[in-house]
């Protein structure tokens, strides 16, 4: 067998032993490194799988459904009065789209702690990478 592949595929078996554990809700965890984003209150780049790869101000990130994330900010960060702004990132699918949800959003259970981030593409839900940030 080649080790690469076994590797492949003992990752996937284990994040879907975790995924269906949890009920089908995909929890990212926490950033892998530190984002330089001095001028922003919280910033962070996640890929479509809510693996948070940089992040500065963002606990974690949730992947609730399909093209539907939780970006929760750290405690202190008063973001509800600015403008968070999202991207789509590196290795977008064309004719993507991407929303935010300021304040409260229903899909992360309307914690003032956390900002919906909505992905798609052609109208329809789906997974993408994006950059967020909460100047």
């Amino acid at each position: 067998m080649n080790t690469k592949k076994g590797l492949i595929t003992g990752a996937v078996v284990a994040s879907l032993g975790v995924t269906a554990a949890l009920g089908g809700v995909a929890l990212a965890g926490t950033p892998q490194a530190t984002a330089n984003a001095p001028y922003a209150q919280a910033a962070a780049v996640v890929k479509a799988d809510a693996t948070v790869t940089r992040a500065k101000g963002v606990v974690r990130v949730d992947k609730v459904d399909t093209g539907r994330y939780c970006v929760t900010i750290a405690d202190g960060i008063d973001w509800v009065k600015s403008v968070p702004q999202a991207t789509l990132g590196p290795g977008a699918k064309w004719k993507g789209e991407i929303r935010v949800a300021a304040g409260t959003s229903g899909v992360c259970g309307n914690d003032a702690h956390k900002l919906g981030v909505y992905t798609g593409v052609n109208g329809a839900y789906a997974d993408q990478p994006f950059n967020v940030i909460v100047p």
